[in-house]
Order: C-alpha cells, then structure tokens, then sequence
C-alpha cells in the first residue's frame, strides 16, 4: 500500500523486492521506525519458516502444525532448542503475528 501510495515520488518504493521495499518504508519514515523494524523482522521470520516448511512438508507457512511432535522437528531446524523447542517456536510465530497485526492496524486502519 506504501508504494502505490507514494512510489510515483520516491523511486526507492519501486522495487520488487519485499526485503527492500520495507527497508524504504522505514527509512522514508512512512511508519514509525518500531513499526518498519517489525514488519522486517517478521518478513524475514515467516519467510525462514516457510521455506523450512516448504523443504519439510511442501507446505506454506500458514500450514504450520500444532501437535507437539510434529512441529518439533522444524523448531530445531528453525534455531530452537530443547525440550520446549516447538512451544517457543509456536509463542514466536503468535507474537510475530500480533506485532504485524498491530503495525498494520496503526499504518492502515484509519486510512480512507
């Protein structure tokens, strides 16, 4: 939405890459610097996860599994350890996506 909204002034929002396009945004101040710096970690999170889960199940990251067993395999993969591995990997995935529903309910919501 950035880009449509202000890409015909700042050339740097022309960019087809996702990775770039959030760096813009937050350089730009188009969204507090918090909020840029969220929707890029959460980019670069999902994106980890689901070509993990590509590789593991051929599935895309909305398809994450919640049984325990299942999902303990792609948590090691994903960098966690230990016994709680996929519970921790389950409270990242959950809190990654309230922080991008928050960003995106401050940048968007009360836009025309």
């Amino acid at each position: 939405m950035m880009a449509l909204a202000h890409g015909h002034g700042r050339p740097e929002l022309r960019t087809r890459s996702t990775l770039a396009l959030l760096r813009a945004i937050g350089k730009l101040a188009l969204v507090p610097a918090e909020d840029a710096k969220t929707l890029e970690d959460g980019y670069e999170f999902f994106a980890r996860l689901e070509n993990w889960l590509r590789i593991e199940t051929d599935q895309a990251a909305w398809a994450v599994p919640r049984a325990r067993e299942a999902l303990r395999p792609l948590a090691l993969r994903m960098g966690y350890q230990g016994k709680d591995a996929a519970e921790r990997l389950l409270a990242d995935i959950e809190r990654r996506r309230a922080a991008i529903r928050a960003a995106f309910e401050r940048c968007f919501a009360s836009r025309p």
